[in-house]
């Protein structure tokens, strides 16, 4: 062992004497690894929609960023498809020619793929021409979700496509078991309703639009029209669906659906918190000057469904209705007494059938024009 140490401590000397001009370096050339050639994928490539499965050509790619071409009529039930090669791709489709029949989907990966020439026996509508600009178009801007929605509705309307079983029924996320075009266009639909039944103060219409009539009822107390109102997300969690958005002021507007018979039905809204919600909630409804308000349908509902929240107030007593198993109760915090009915007649709203009081019949309000 003492030699061994010995002889490394010489071998040390030896290396640190040598002057830096007497140094003597070893090299060894190596063999060259061959260098692996990139795959290049087939560029015409498997696409699944809800309602179909076809094929579409990639024909043009940067880094990443490809485009494909497809025939616009089978991708039209849904804004995503699936992109099959080696691999499963998320694709959306960001240009459509409804005239042409073509429409351009984009996906992002890092696979290559041969951009050749669309074969003659594919029956594009569409010439060269024709899909190079659609490729500009996309490839510049892609074009908003109601420009998308109303091309593919336009496009679906010559179609007889039913759901089948796909790539898309399968996929790990939830995106192909709804629209989220239309899942947007519900929440659209729904705040131009809700501005317009302010404006009218008739809220009736929104009946259409909600799932259930507390929610109308919520909606009443909503004075202020919801301007400039802009979509930025919808998705699905769960049963549940959510639109997100801003209004004008940048403020944050939520909305949450449920699905009912193939339509969204909104059950909730940020704004219907007490958080947004008035401090004193007075209901309102607007009435025709055509018409005697006892032929004004949606006002007689309106009493009936408000009763809690109407105040009159004579002198200094602030009179109170509501419903209970007798009739309707009236209070004024120093006498109740009961009625049987409360109405419009001739433009008066009244109380007849009253009990334990003076009078059968009041008249405690009048309606002016």
């Amino acid at each position: 062992m003492k030699k061994l140490f010995t002889l490394i401590f010489v071998l040390l000397l030896a290396a640190c004497s040598d002057k830096p001009g007497d140094a003597k370096w070893v090299a060894q050339t190596l063999p060259n690894e061959e260098k692996k050639e990139p795959v290049v994928l087939n560029g015409e490539v498997a696409i699944h929609s809800p309602n179909t499965t076809t094929s579409g050509f990639v024909i043009h790619q940067s880094k990443r960023d490809k485009w494909i071409v497809v025939n616009a009529q089978d991708v039209a039930s849904h804004p995503n498809s699936l992109i099959y090669d080696e691999n499963i791709t998320l694709g959306e489709t960001e240009a459509i020619d409804v005239a042409n029949n073509i429409a351009i989907i984009h996906i992002r990966n890092g696979k290559d793929y041969s951009i050749e020439d669309i074969p003659a026996n594919k029956e594009f509508a569409a010439n060269k021409d024709q899909i190079d600009r659609l490729l500009d178009e996309a490839m510049e801007e892609k074009m908003d979700w109601q420009q998308r929605l109303q091309k593919n509705t336009d496009l679906m309307e010559h179609t007889n496509q039913e759901q089948i079983d796909n790539f898309t029924k399968y996929y790990e996320k939830n995106i192909f078991t709804y629209n989220s075009d239309e899942l947007k266009k519900a929440g659209l639909d729904f705040i131009n309703q809700l501005n317009d039944s302010i404006v009218k103060k008739d809220h009736t219409p929104l009946k259409g639009y909600t799932a259930s009539d507390d929610v109308v009822q919520a909606l009443q107390y909503i004075k202020k029209p919801i301007k400039g109102y802009q979509i930025k997300d919808a998705r699905k969690e769960g049963v549940y669906y959510f639109v997100d958005g801003v209004d004008e002021q940048k403020e944050e507007v939520r909305l949450t659906f449920v699905q009912e018979q193939q339509q969204f039905k909104v059950i909730g809204a940020n704004f219907l918190t007490d958080e947004y919600r008035p401090e004193e909630m007075v209901p309102e409804v607007q009435l025709s000057d055509e018409q005697e308000m006892e032929a004004v349908p949606a006002l007689q509902l309106f009493i009936i469904e408000q009763l809690p929240a109407i105040q009159l107030t004579v002198g200094e007593l602030q009179w109170n209705m509501k419903h209970d198993d007798k009739g309707i109760v009236v209070n004024n915090g120093s006498a109740q007494f009961t009625c049987n009915f409360i109405g419009v007649k001739e433009n008066h709203l009244v109380l007849n059938g009253c009990i334990n009081t003076k009078s059968e019949n009041y008249i405690i309000a009048t309606f002016e024009r």
